[in-house]
């Protein structure tokens, strides 16, 4: 234990240990292009959970016949999200969160922050986007329930011309949501066809999205990715009982048993031939 030391006004600790301090820690990689799950299409709208590698996961996609999420051997999931306009969404629960403190009615859960490498980006529309979210709950429906946060990689016009938002679900706390509350627009590096989104609980309220393009190395740690835009994790909703973010649904809680770390695809409209590569993702949590 550190000695306690004192000097004219000054109180303070000699011998500190930054190798014990809080930090940001990894609890989940999933390495996709390296093989961590078996190659095969991914089950869709399955309205449960699917057990694959040791993982649990629960894909919905807005048209079952036009649209797949493929893990494909030494390259990623696979993503074809062309042809029906709406969302696809892998939402993947954490298996290791604890919570911060058994004290509570309502226990806190320590900050996270997921991160996604992607390759291959094809787009057709200027809303089309693809991103990165965080959520209490998983859904078969194209609105996730609330809360929900997301870091997009958004399609500002076909040239292509790529830029970074922060949106957060807006709607009842609890339920499926009504709409999104988006950052402004942050431009890219160089609107490149790969790189990594992050979305990370910044603290107070706020969640951070950040991201890079041009390369698919996460960055893990205390040396977070480049800082784009952020936003209020509710969504500007206020609540009156105690339910956290985690535990959200208003049924007594026995549903929500987040978080989830999901991969979205938004195809802006029809007729198009959208694709992506979901290579890597890493969920870590500040303790």
């Amino acid at each position: 234990m550190s000695r306690r030391s004192r000097s004219t006004k000054n109180v303070g600790f000699e011998g500190l240990r930054p190798d014990l301090q809080s930090g940001w820690h990894t609890v989940l990689d999933l390495d996709f292009k390296n093989n961590c799950w078996d190659a095969g299409a991914l089950t869709e709208n399955a309205g449960a959970l699917t057990t694959l590698n040791g993982n649990q996961y629960h894909l919905y996609v807005r048209s079952a016949a036009n649209m797949s999420w493929t893990v494909t051997a030494d390259t990623g999931i696979v993503v074809d999200f062309n042809s029906t306009t709406g969302k696809n969404r892998l939402a993947i629960k954490v298996p290791y969160f604890p919570q911060l403190t058994q004290f509570e009615p309502q226990p806190k859960w320590p900050k996270i922050r997921v991160s996604a490498s992607f390759s291959g980006l094809t787009i057709s529309h200027s809303s089309d986007y693809i991103g990165v979210a965080v959520g209490g709950f998983y859904v078969n429906n194209a609105n996730p329930k609330n809360p929900c946060v997301q870091a997009i990689y958004d399609v500002s016009s076909t040239s292509p011309v790529f830029k970074y938002h922060a949106m957060s679900t807006k709607g009842t706390w609890g339920s499926t949501g009504s709409g999104l509350n988006i950052s402004g627009a942050v431009d890219s590096d160089g609107n490149a066809d790969n790189g990594v989104i992050v979305i990370e609980d910044s603290g107070q309220g706020m969640w951070a999205c950040r991201g890079h393009d041009g390369d698919v190395n996460i960055k893990t740690g205390n040396t977070p990715d480049t800082f784009r835009a952020q936003t209020s994790g509710s969504g500007f909703m206020s609540r009156t009982s105690d339910q956290m973010f985690y535990r959200a649904d208003a049924g007594g809680n026995d549903d929500y048993d987040g978080p989830y770390a999901m991969l979205w695809c938004n195809a802006g409209n029809t007729s198009g031939s959208q694709a992506v590569t979901w290579e890597r993702m890493i969920v870590e949590m500040y303790i």
